[in-house]
């Protein structure tokens, strides 16, 4: 059997982790968490480790409808909108092509970024001509660590690029 991790206390997105909860039927361990919105849920430890537990289920639904830019809220989805959920699914998505390169080196997206309103209001609607680019690719999806960059701008930002 594993050995036992206590994550009393931390934070995962938006869970903050209360107690221990015992096993699930197959050992692992369950914890009990408060979620920002109110809810309490318990999920196992591995998920929220992991990256795969970030809220109670609150987060996929504010990302649904609560901005009005999705393709299910709006007939075609922003610009903006598009490239918040493509930046999620290459940091957490491990079926996206991308995630290797992205979510396996440990690329994240900060919690402010969670919630596709805080995105918009940090990065503003994208210049025309331009994509999302991450000023330093070692680290996390932020508003300090990003920019609307032209293809040029890009390309002398890749690691490649960086490495010479």
């Amino acid at each position: 059997m594993p050995t036992f991790v206590d994550i009393t206390g931390q934070r995962f997105g938006r869970l903050l982790v209360l107690s221990q909860h015992g096993r699930d039927n197959q050992g692992a361990m369950l914890w009990e968490c408060h979620c920002d919105c109110g809810r309490k849920i318990i999920t196992r430890g591995t998920t929220l480790r992991a990256g795969k537990s970030r809220s109670c289920r609150c987060l996929r639904f504010d990302r649904l409808t609560t901005h009005g830019e999705s393709s299910t809220t709006a007939k075609q989805a922003t610009i903006e909108y598009a490239t918040w959920n493509r930046m999620h699914s290459r940091c957490y998505n491990q079926g996206n092509a991308s995630y290797e390169s992205y979510g396996g080196r440990g690329i994240k997206v900060c919690d402010r970024w969670q919630r596709y309103e805080n995105f918009l209001t940090d990065m503003g609607r994208r210049p025309p001509g331009t994509s999302l680019d991450r000023i330093n690719n070692d680290d996390d999806y932020s508003a300090s660590n990003c920019r609307w960059a032209t293809p040029k701008q890009q390309a002398n930002n890749r690691r490649k690029a960086q490495r010479k």
